[in-house]
């Protein structure tokens, strides 16, 4: 693995997650004990949902060892920034997206280590995939909880700068994403390329039932579109940069972090097609109610 990686998929993952922590402020985790149920229902969703996603498509598809462990690792992870922007594009709430994304990397310091300890105990993992529980919280802490807090931490103290340089900043972490992907990408070339279409097809598989599981929680949970959407995407949307960071000083596995590359390539595409869907359904609902509104 190019040693050159250990250096520039940690710092992107930490400047992408400082920028998360920018976008939360205290008020905003307040406001899961105002309205708990829609917060915590969806987070538990994304806790428990992708773990078993990653289950089934392992048990499913005949996939070689370093593929599962690139889907049990991506399954994993908590939700992905870039999702806040997918959200944004949609129309919907992206208030509930960053709130959302904030939670599930936040306790993805216990999440993380517990779930992938569960897969490791309790099936048959590749032994690639045996985690060192202390370098994963080592890990877990430097380049996602503390970036998260000294965002968090930059908010509270210059409100007004964070406000001003705010597009700055989320366009900053779009490219940084961008950035990591072609640094894989071009690091790794014959290591992308190995098993593409068997990579491609549990992306797929992966991305496809995330949406699914999104679908029907949003149905129990009775949400209204502009609430329904953010929940689906976030399911779908995971922290391929923190996958990746996890890949190559966790695992020391280039292959893993391309695993990660190509579920990123995949779910931009179907990411795509969501926005397009939920912009026509809400301007469907939008039509509807303004036929019936009442005539003056």
């Amino acid at each position: 693995m190019p040693a050159f990686l250990d250096i520039t998929i940690p710092l992107f993952t930490f400047l992408i997650m400082f920028t998360v922590g920018t976008g939360l402020e205290l008020n905003d985790l307040n406001r899961v004990s105002r309205t708990p149920k829609k917060i915590v229902l969806a987070s538990l969703a994304q806790i428990v949902c992708m773990p078993l996603v990653g289950l089934i498509v392992v048990n499913l598809l005949s996939l070689n060892d370093y593929i599962v462990a690139g889907v049990l690792l991506i399954a994993a992870c908590p939700g992905g920034s870039i999702s806040n922007f997918y959200v944004y594009l949609a129309k919907a709430n992206v208030a509930l997206s960053v709130i959302l994304t904030g939670i599930s990397c936040l306790l993805a310091v216990i999440t993380m280590p517990l779930v992938m300890t569960v897969f490791m105990h309790y099936m048959s993992v590749p032994e690639t995939f045996h985690v060192p529980v202390g370098r994963l919280l080592h890990t877990l802490i430097w380049f996602l909880l503390v970036p998260i807090l000294l965002g968090m931490l930059l908010r509270h103290l210059r409100p007004t700068l964070v406000a001003r340089l705010d597009r700055w900043l989320r366009v900053g972490s779009m490219m940084f994403l961008g950035a990591l992907i072609l640094q894989v990408i071009w690091q790794t070339p014959g290591v992308f390329t190995l098993d593409l279409t068997e990579t491609v097809k549990a992306s797929a598989a992966m991305a496809g039932l995330a949406i699914l599981l999104g679908f029907l929680i949003g149905k129990i949970m009775k949400l209204e579109a502009y609430d329904y959407w953010p929940v689906v995407v976030e399911l779908m949307v995971q922290n391929v940069a923190l996958a990746s960071t996890i890949a190559v000083t966790v695992f020391h596995q280039a292959r893993f972090a391309s695993f990660a590359a190509i579920y990123f390539m995949v779910q931009v595409p179907v990411a795509s097609v969501l926005i397009l869907v939920c912009l026509k359904s809400q301007s469907n609902a939008h039509a509807k109610n303004v036929r019936f509104i009442p005539q003056q």
